[in-house]
């Protein structure tokens, strides 16, 4: 039966990743030190100097990487500081023997190898001021910031996810796309990314899920599929969320 299935479904899946190659416009041809990291804009994604902000990006990853996957990171901006603090998780990091969480300063809505970002979810107003230090304190202790694998995890996206976890009031839920947020740091049986539901998994590979905000989705080889009845969205990899009805 296990045979039937991959044989039967892992082609199936494939046709996300394969659509984004052909049909997207993924970026094949431009070598990685000659990509635009340019500012790209992003309705509601400013910030006044006096207000705290936390927000949440991805950007489909590097090269053919992107037809599977996307790269997430995580920004913060205390109250009356001008400039955000980008966190995220480099690869090239680990096999230069550096810790793998990258802090940087600057805007947060540039593009990744030439891919333009999309701004998953934020918090702003009263209380991101406690909720920042909490992120903080989160990033800070991250299980695996001194190991680094593309596949299936723990990547940039275990970051991104294993913070959303421990800060669950950000109630940001990562889409299917972000391979690599369903590998467990602890145990096989672990909150979802928007802390509304509930995840099983074996290794990040293979798993369930189910939640409101989520709905109903499989890990198969990392790659998600599922579907939400109750927000009428489709989920599917390479593509990530398909709006059905609303």
């Amino acid at each position: 039966m296990l045979l039937l299935c991959f044989f039967l479904l892992t082609p199936l899946l494939l046709t996300g990743p394969l659509w984004i190659w052909k049909f997207s416009d993924l970026n094949l041809d431009t070598h990685w030190s000659r990509s635009s990291s340019g500012v790209v804009a992003i309705p509601n994604a400013e910030a006044r100097e006096d207000e705290a902000v936390i927000q949440i990006y991805g950007a489909r990853a590097y090269n053919w990487r992107g037809a599977f996957a996307v790269h997430t990171w995580i920004a913060i901006k205390q109250a009356g500081d001008t400039d955000f603090r980008r966190y995220d998780v480099i690869g090239w990091r680990h096999f230069r023997g550096m810790p793998v969480v990258s802090e940087s300063i600057g805007l947060p809505n540039r593009a990744w190898f030439g891919n333009p970002p999309k701004l998953y979810g934020q918090v702003r107003g009263q209380g991101t001021e406690k909720l920042i230090t909490k992120v903080e304190n989160a990033i800070a202790s991250y299980p695996a910031s001194q190991f680094y694998r593309v596949w299936p995890g723990p990547n940039s996206n275990t970051f991104t996810a294993d913070v959303l976890r421990q800060v669950p009031e950000i109630q940001v839920t990562l889409p299917p796309t972000a391979v690599g947020k369903d590998f467990p740091l602890g145990f096989w049986i672990q909150s979802t990314t928007g802390g509304s539901g509930l995840q099983l998994t074996l290794w990040g590979i293979f798993g369930v899920s189910v939640g409101f905000e989520e709905g109903l989705r499989f890990q198969w080889f990392a790659l998600e599929f599922g579907l939400n009845p109750w927000k009428g969205e489709l989920y599917w990899p390479g593509i990530g969320t398909l709006h059905l009805w609303s």
